[in-house]
């Protein structure tokens, strides 16, 4: 299955992030891809203040009219787009910080909240109490966003269900996140034997700069596909094994170990 990791700088709308979406639908088509992921609340852009103070703007439902010139183009192109988006509970009026599955079919469903809160999200949205796997062509896709990638646990909870790749959408700024973004995903693929792609904000949101590069890592956790900032997408077979044998984390580690021996030194 051809999965495509894209990056695209922020519009000012909901409306103008799913039309620049819809273009990357078609460009991605055209290469072959099955699957569109795409960053962190990216149909608002990220910014998690600006979402709490004017929820009505850059929010939206499930059946939210702004969405359906993408979804037209979806079932169009046969591709489906897993994307970041801040979603609002029309019962309750919570925010969620969520991926949404836009199906071939024409179908929007809310398949993940994110778990792990960043800082600055915490006022504003509800956090998730569960992780989400997605059937899709014959693979089980682990779901996650951004901070969520920093806990070893999340993605072993996962590979215990027996997922095939992990798929995160984020918001990585320049600066010291930098350096995280190249440990947590590699990291995360090889301990689990599990691909991991990540799809990142690129550009300008308001006061901070995302760098892009928006990754996909083989079972080894080897870089099949790293999005220089000026590109918009790539992609990559994440059913093609290599003929590499993985070494089973899983099965070796010892997880009932007693607790340390302890020595003066």
């Amino acid at each position: 299955m051809k999965l495509a990791v894209g990056q695209l700088p922020t519009r000012n709308t909901v409306a103008e992030n799913a039309a620049a979406a819809a273009v990357l639908v078609r460009d991605v088509r055209d290469h072959g891809a099955q699957l569109l992921l795409l960053p962190e609340l990216f149909l608002s852009g990220y910014r998690p203040e600006a979402v709490g103070a004017d929820p009505d703007r850059w929010a939206v439902s499930l059946d939210d009219p702004r969405l359906d010139p993408l979804v037209q183009v979806i079932q169009e192109c046969g591709v489906a787009v897993a994307l970041g988006a801040a979603l609002q509970d029309t019962a309750t009026g919570e925010l969620h910080n969520a991926m949404l599955w836009l199906s071939a079919d024409g179908g929007v469903q809310h398949v993940y909240s994110k778990v792990h809160l960043w800082t600055a999200e915490q006022p504003v949205f509800t956090p998730g109490d569960r992780q989400a796997i997605v059937h899709f062509h014959g693979l089980r896709l682990g779901i996650g966003i951004c901070y969520d990638a920093g806990f070893p646990e999340f993605v072993r909870s996962y590979a215990h269900e027996g997922v095939d790749a992990v798929l995160f959408s984020s918001a990585f700024a320049v600066g010291p996140e930098q350096h995280r973004y190249g440990i947590y995903h590699p990291a995360r693929a090889l301990e689990n034997g599990v691909y991991v792609a990540v799809a990142n904000c690129v550009g300008a949101i308001d006061a901070n700069e995302y760098f892009g590069h928006s990754q996909i890592y083989d079972r080894q956790g080897r870089c099949l596909v790293d999005v220089a900032a000026e590109d918009r997408f790539g992609l990559a077979d994440i059913t093609d094994e290599n003929g590499v044998e993985l070494v089973d984390y899983l099965s070796d580690l010892r997880p009932a170990m007693s607790g340390p021996d302890q020595f003066e030194g």
